[in-house]
Formats: C-alpha cells, structure tokens, sequence
C-alpha cells in the first residue's frame, strides 16, 4: 500500500475492510456440510485428529532444535516470556502426548512437578500460546457447527409442518443465510466435531479407506465419537420431521472455523480445583421465534452445558496448583481423565481434551503419602520440572528478563552471568562418587560447586585434572546429573528461584551505591541476601562442606568474575584468537599421530610428505608444561580424539571442548611471552 492512500483514512478503511474479507474467505471461516465433508475427505490428516494429536502436530509444527522444541522460543511472539532450558521436560511431556495420539484417547493428567519458580507454568503459557497461533494456520484449522434454522419467509414449508405440496424444493444448505434470514441458530457449546454428524459406521468405514498415511492413527475420539447431548437432540428431531431424509438434516448445519482462545476460553482453559464438577447444563433461551423449529423441538426443553471442561473441549485445560487443594475437591478427575467423560445429572459429557496440571513439590510429597494416591497414580503421568543446573542457560533467563528498560540502568557485561552463575551454585549438591567407574571416583570427590557447575554447562574440567582424568569426567557427567536427579531433595529441587534472583536484580538496580548494574552491585546484593537465613528455604539448608556454604559461593562467583574480566582484556589486545589455540591443537595432534604410527606428513603448502615437526611437538609440550613422558602423553591425546571420532563418525574434531585445559595452558603461556 502507497504511503498515500495510508494517509487517506477513509481509503485505509476500504482496503482493511476488502483485506479482512478476503481472509475470511480463503481461511474458510464459514462452510456448508457438504462443503466441510469435501475439505475432511480429502485431508482427514487435518480434519480427523483428536485433541491429543493437534497438540503433538503443533509440536512438530515449530520443530525442533536438537532436543529443544523450537515452539518454546515463541518466535511467534517476539520471543516473549519464552521457557529457558527445560529441554527433557519438554521431551517428556511430548512422549506423553505422542502416548495418546497412539493409542487414540487421553487417558492420563500430565502433572508438571517442581519447586517454585521452575517454570513450570512458563511451560504451559508457552504450549497454549503456541496452540493459539497454530489455530491460526492452514495446517492448524479447527471447525465447529450451528444448527441454522431459517425464518418463515424463507422456508417454512420445507421443515415437513404441512403446506402446498407444489412448494419449492428447499436449498441444499441454510449455512449461508443472511442473519435476517434466520430465526434460530443452536450452537453447540461443546464444539462438536462436524464429523460426528456421519453416523458412526459408515464414518468409521469411510476415514479408514480415505486415511493413507501410514503414521496417522485415526483416534477412537473421531471413530467413535458422538454428538453432544443437545445436538444429540437436534439431529434425531430433525432426522424425525425429515422422514430419515440425511441431506435435509443436513442442511441445517452451518460449518464455522473457530481458533483456540485463553482470553476467550475457546479450547484453552487454566482452573484453580473446584469443589465440585467443572461442568453442568442449563436451559437454553433461542433469541428468535421458536416457530421455526421442528414441533417435538418446540415442546422439548432444551439444555447446553456449560463450564470449565466445556470450554475447554477440543483443546486443552490446565489445573494450576492442583495439589493445593484437599483432595476431595478433584477427585472426580478420576474418572474424568481415565474415560475422557464428565457423568452429570442428566447427560454424560464425551470430552476430547488433553488434561495438564502444575504442583509444588512439597504438595506432591504429601500426596504421595495420601491413600488415595494408588487410585490417582493410574490416572497421571509426572513430568518433573527442576530449577536449571545450566548457569549458561540459567543466565539466558535473566538475559531475556531483565533488560536496562525494565532496571532504569545500564547492565554492565557479565552482571546476568554472575547471577546466573550464584544460582546454579545454590543447587547443586556434593557428587557422589560411588555412581562413576573407579579410576575417576578421586577426581569427583575433588569437585567443587564451582568445578562441578563448569562440568555441567561447559563440560570444562579442573586446571588439576590430567589429560586422562578430564576426559574421564567428560565422560561422567550425565551420570553424575543423572544421579542427582534421583536423590532426594533432587539436584535442582532446593536453590535460589529466579524470581528471586530477579528480585535480587532489580534491588541491586535501584541501590544507589552503584551507577550501572554491574557484577559488583549483583555481589553486593548477594552478600546482603544470605545475612538473614530465615529470608529463602535454600539458605536455611546446612552446608555440605563447600556446597550449600553461601558466603563460599559467592567468593567463587567473584572470582569467576575475575577471570571473566581477565579474559574480555586478554581478547580486547587482539593478539590471538581462540581459533588460533584451536588449529595450534589440531596441527599437534597431528603431528603427533604420525609420529606415534611412523609415518609422514602431508605439507598443506607444498602438498609434499615430510616428516613430522618433532621440535613444533616438543615447543608445544613444554608451553603446556608436560610433566610425562612426551611419547605417553601424546597417545592420550590422540586416544582422545579417537574415542570421541568413535561416538561421533564424520563430525570435526572439537578440539577447544575436548582439551580445555591445553587450551587454557597455552593461553596463559602465550600471555606470558607477550606481557
């Protein structure tokens, strides 16, 4: 558009008003049965899924990022109130939607599990904003149905009340009619599948020959599913009046696209627990005349349900803090998640909803004891959702919140990572070497939360730690993770929350000590935190030699800091880069091979075999200070990179993450040459 005709507001209006229509049209907004039955044929893959299903495909629909699903990045968004880490609860929870897809019901309550602040509502505001938008997409199309019933001067014959019998024959299709037109119009509040209106059989028989996609399984909820209560209702009168004519029933039925909706609770639902059913029916009151209507529907009271599982039909329904409340209040989740049913007074409610819910960690404990809790175990799968034991991504969560708008301040370089940093510490508890082979156990005993939180985020190992014994403890730090997320307290369970840290920030921000939020203001802060114990759980927490000591940790974050800033002065000066300590590493390990196997080396310059550089060997070796034999020394770098190439077949040597400690030593020597 011309930057005149938008200075023109009443040429703006026209083309808004044109632009919107036309995407009403192509996004199919509004459709006849038959017109929906066509788009459902040919694309069951879209139009045949459940709940479950929608939710897995708008996973894949954002993709993937190694093991992070890319929908946690919100780049719809702007990347707002984005989930930070968390990569294996993401993984499982999908597993546990991939779980339902297959076996075509949800059947089960996903419990998100963690401390406060881990996320875990993070996790879920992420999911149904990106069902939101999915919704929104050609491949994300959800559709609904109206019954439509037209006024008197439309065709009040056509509805078999009586008249001329040389009446017109009645139009294919109502949906279309203007909204003078009509004198009813039901909406189903359960947003019934328009599926449903093919009777079961021959839907069943049908959505088998048209479904050719070997990994799509068609759902019980779509095979077997059947129409609300009040539709129920609808379509039997109508199918009555009809004389069992289909397609004139039919006809009545107004196909309407909707998108998922948290402000407007269109599919997408969060609940405190109630004390009683999240569901019920009420009488309906049509806002037309009621002659329209078939006779047995004029003497019939009709009802639509209504409440927190009705919204939600067809989406997904959250359960805040579930274990909060006594237990009695939800226990008719049981069944609810098990059957996908709600039993009312009067009517039983089929639900097609994923069901997801977040709890404290000390709640579930006390619901584990709980008698009941062997009943509610069948019916839930937990997904734990721990504070971060990354610092790097920990400090991506403070990178993305706390911005020099939001403090009033300029955020000096490595303020988030020092706090990120402070963080992770807190977490962590003492390894426990009796999980790790036996030539490494010494070396694990000797990590501090410092050296531990490096192994984690970096996989860096000690300065202390010979060639033989890094790699070694490279090797175990999965295990090592692994083992603390099954002690209890678990690694990750006990800590500074960011909401905490955040705090934390903000206060250092306001202080007026310091003009700009620096690392200083942040340690500043800290050490003002951990005077008054009785502040943070995680402070309260007695010291486990270095772990959990707080004023220790924050000295090891200041001299963290130290380093970091060492570094950034090293680098300004421009005298070598990291990728130069690389490709030194690479060409001795290069050299070294072949000395080792007697054989020759290829000058990349002349592209003539020459003999290796025994002197560029024994330069590097004494930069690094090898206090070995050179020939055993050079077999452990090189059986080094030989196990890695086993694990990894075709991938280039990652030289600066496999020997960070050569790397390190051959920095420091090089600075030292050129003071």
């Amino acid at each position: 558009m011309s930057s005149e005709r938008r200075s023109d507001p009443r040429t703006f209006l026209s083309d808004l008003s044109q632009n919107v229509k036309q995407d009403f049209i192509i996004k199919k907004r509004v459709l006849s049965f038959e017109e929906y039955f066509a788009l459902a044929v040919a694309n069951p893959r879209v139009h045949a899924r459940s709940a479950s299903q929608y939710v897995v495909d708008c996973f894949r629909h954002f993709g993937l990022d190694g093991d992070r699903f890319r929908l946690f990045d919100v780049a719809f968004d702007e990347g707002t109130d984005r989930l930070v880490g968390q990569e294996e609860c993401q993984q499982g929870a999908f597993r546990i939607l991939e779980k339902f897809a297959r076996q075509g019901k949800v059947d089960h309550l996903i419990l998100l599990h963690g401390p406060n602040g881990s996320a875990k509502s993070t996790f879920i505001n992420c999911v149904t904003r990106a069902l939101e938008y999915y919704s929104s997409t050609d491949e994300g199309a959800l559709y609904r149905f109206n019954w439509v019933f037209p006024s008197e001067r439309i065709e009040k014959k056509a509805l078999g009340f009586g008249g001329r019998e040389e009446a017109a024959p009645p139009p294919k299709s109502y949906a279309y009619l203007e909204e003078s037109e009509v004198d009813a119009r039901i909406r189903t509040e359960m947003k019934d599948h328009p599926l449903y209106l093919v009777p079961k059989r021959q839907r069943r028989d049908l959505l088998r020959q048209v479904v050719s996609d070997g990994e799509f399984r068609l759902s019980e909820t779509i095979t077997d599913g059947d129409l609300s209560p009040l539709s129920r209702l609808v379509f039997d009168a109508l199918l009555q009046s009809y004389n069992g004519d289909l397609a004139r029933v039919l006809g009545h039925v107004q196909v309407e696209r909707f998108f998922l909706s948290r402000r407007f609770r269109r599919g997408l639902v969060t609940v405190e627990p109630q004390l009683q059913v999240d569901a019920g029916l009420r009488q309906i009151t049509l806002n037309r005349s009621l002659e329209s209507l078939p006779k047995i529907l004029q003497n019939t009271t009709l009802f639509e349900p209504y409440g927190d599982l009705v919204d939600a039909n067809r989406g997904l329904i959250e359960y805040n803090d579930l274990l909060k409340k006594p237990i009695e209040t939800f226990k008719y989740l049981l069944s609810t998640c098990e059957k996908s049913t709600v039993a009312l007074p009067s009517a039983i409610l089929h639900l097609d909803a994923v069901f997801i819910a977040s709890s404290n960690d000390r709640y579930l404990r006390a619901f584990l004891e709980h008698p009941d809790w062997p009943s509610f175990r069948g019916r839930i799968e937990l997904v734990r959702v721990p504070y971060l034991v990354d610092y790097v991504k920990e400090t991506g969560i403070y990178e993305s919140q706390v911005s020099p708008e939001a403090v009033g301040k300029h955020i000096a370089p490595h303020a988030m990572r020092t706090v990120g940093l402070f963080a992770v510490l807190t977490r962590l508890t003492m390894p426990r070497a009796s999980v790790v082979p036996e030539g490494v156990r010494e070396a694990v005993r000797r990590l501090t939360p410092l050296e531990k939180a490096d192994l984690y985020a970096l996989r860096r190992v000690p300065d202390w730690a010979q060639l033989a014994t890094a790699t070694e403890l490279v090797a175990v730090a999965d295990a090592l993770r692994e083992d603390g997320g099954s002690q209890t307290p678990y690694e990750g369970e006990i800590g500074a929350s960011p909401r905490e840290i955040k705090s934390i920030l903000f206060n250092a921000a306001v202080s007026g000590e310091h003009s700009c939020l620096s690392p200083l203001a942040v340690v500043a802060g800290l050490e003002a935190l951990i005077k008054d114990r009785s502040l943070y759980e995680f402070l309260r927490v007695e010291p486990n030699g270095e772990y959990q000591d707080h004023p220790r940790l924050i000295r090891a974050v200041q001299g963290r800091y130290l380093e970091w800033a060492d570094d950034d002065v090293r680098l300004s000066m421009g005298l070598a880069t990291e990728g130069q300590y690389e490709d030194l590493l690479a060409r001795y390990a290069t050299h070294a091979n072949m000395v080792l196997k007697g054989e020759k080396v290829r000058n990349p310059i002349t592209n003539k075999l020459e003999d290796p550089d025994t002197r560029f060997l024994e330069e590097v070796e004494g930069m690094i200070e090898v206090k070995r034999h050179p020939s055993e020394f050079r077999r452990e770098v090189i059986s080094t990179i030989g196990a890695w190439s086993l694990d990894n077949p075709g991938q280039p040597v990652p030289y600066g993450r496999l020997f960070q400690n050569l790397l390190g030593a051959l920095r420091e020597a090089f600075f030292e040459r050129h003071p």
